[in-house]
């Protein structure tokens, strides 16, 4: 099977003019860079985000044992005063 002679490929690169040509290199260029920055921008909030909810969890398990020694403290009072 040959390879039709008008291509996408032919058409972009041999009736383009050489300006247009630029253009659209600069706009994907440019696409691919907006692309970079929101994923960069996106990364930075969940790391963000994930450290707040360790620093966040490490505070409640604090507090989480904090309340755990208050009631063994009085369970082990009640069940001292049964005696």
């Amino acid at each position: 099977m040959a390879v039709p002679e008008h291509t996408v490929w032919v058409l972009l690169f041999e009736q383009t003019p050489p300006l247009l040509r630029w253009v659209l290199a600069i706009l994907t260029g440019g696409l691919f860079l907006l692309m970079q920055q929101v994923y960069k921008n996106h990364r930075e909030r969940v790391n963000r985000l994930e450290n707040l909810i360790m620093i966040n969890d490490r505070k409640t398990n604090a507090n989480i044992q904090g309340v755990h020694k208050k009631i063994d403290n009085l369970t082990m009072h009640l069940l001292n005063k049964k005696d």
